[in-house]
């Protein structure tokens, strides 16, 4: 009988260690029959968990959400109810709150409603800058809308922030078409912030807005009230009382003919009012005292009551007709 070599024993051994590993995992791989074993069990059992794991994740997220909008609905509410007992400042923190439980998710229907209402009670707040930065919100979560873009204009102007983009934003305003008595207002608000800034191209911009606009909406008194502003006081005079002048007539037209309402006509009372006293006040750095007298005479009379401001322009007015003189 022939001997194995030691090389060859280790082979061999080698080969029926290989064997043993092999039929091991075929064992733990198949059953009887070579049906799946213990793998296909421990497979279904995951694929189970996962969908237990899957509904608790969808069960707790439900439960989240239902949780901020029951938080959300309780500020609004209070807020609301703030707003009606005029307590705007109280009414700005309930939806301030309220907007706080969205975090850095993005707003539902509910908290673009709770965030209009943040930016109204702000702005009645007298909280200007931080209406402005609400509008702006408004701007990139809800679009970008005719009442968003003159509301942050206004809210820009009146917290004393950059009349550049307040600009831009009326200017966008206007390109999309809108309209109205608001957007009007708008207009005259950023035109006075312009026409007050010292800044010559501001002052430029103002009239410009202000010629924009009466090629757009038309000829009103109240545009030729601060057209005839700004020419007076850029120096021109005579073309400052021109549209002074053209205020006048198309004020005493519109009341000739009748307002739209009480309001309009109170309105427009008081804008003819002040285009008489501005052409008065050209009338008089023209030399023209006599004039200008008749002019502040007049409207002494057509108010009835006493102005102290008033008052004394009459009385400086007959100092240099040769009347009253004052000491």
């Amino acid at each position: 009988m022939r001997e194995r070599t030691a090389e060859g024993s280790e082979a061999q051994e080698s080969d029926e260690l290989m064997e043993k590993l092999i039929r091991r995992e075929k064992s733990g791989r198949t059953g009887k029959n070579g049906k799946c074993g213990n793998s296909g069990k421990s497979a279904a059992q995951s694929r189970f968990l996962g969908v237990l794991l899957g509904a608790a994740l969808c069960l707790l997220f439900l439960c989240g959400c239902g949780e901020r909008l029951s938080r959300v609905e309780t500020c609004r509410r209070a807020g609301i109810e703030a707003m009606q007992r005029g307590d705007y400042a109280g009414a700005a923190e309930q939806f301030q709150s309220a907007m706080s439980c969205y975090g850095t998710a993005r707003q539902d229907s509910a908290g673009i409603d709770v965030l209009r209402y943040l930016a109204e009670a702000q702005y009645r707040s007298g909280d200007y800058a931080g209406a402005a930065e609400s509008y702006e919100r408004l701007l990139g979560s809800d679009g970008r809308k005719g009442v968003y873009l003159d509301m942050a204009c206004v809210c820009l102007v009146k917290s004393g922030g950059d009349l550049s983009r307040a600009v831009s934003l009326y200017e966008e305003a206007d390109q999309a078409g809108t309209s109205g008595d608001a957007h009007r207002s708008t207009l005259f608000t950023l035109g006075e912030a312009l026409s007050a800034s010292g800044d010559d191209a501001l002052k430029e911009k103002a009239e410009e807005l202000y010629q924009n606009a009466v090629s757009s909406s038309g000829e009103t008194p109240d545009l030729f009230l601060r057209i005839g502003k700004l020419c007076f006081d850029g120096g021109d005079l005579e073309k400052a009382e021109e549209y002074f002048e053209s205020g006048i007539s198309r004020a005493e037209e519109e009341l000739s003919a009748g307002a739209e309402n009480e309001e309009r006509t109170e309105e427009l009372q008081e804008i003819l009012e002040n285009l008489r006293f501005n052409r008065a006040v050209c009338l008089e750095y023209s030399h023209q005292y006599g004039d200008a007298l008749k002019e502040m005479e007049d409207i002494a009379a057509a108010s009835g009551e006493e102005d102290a401001a008033l008052m004394h322009e009459i009385t400086f007015l007959k100092s240099r007709v040769g009347g009253e003189k004052t000491e």
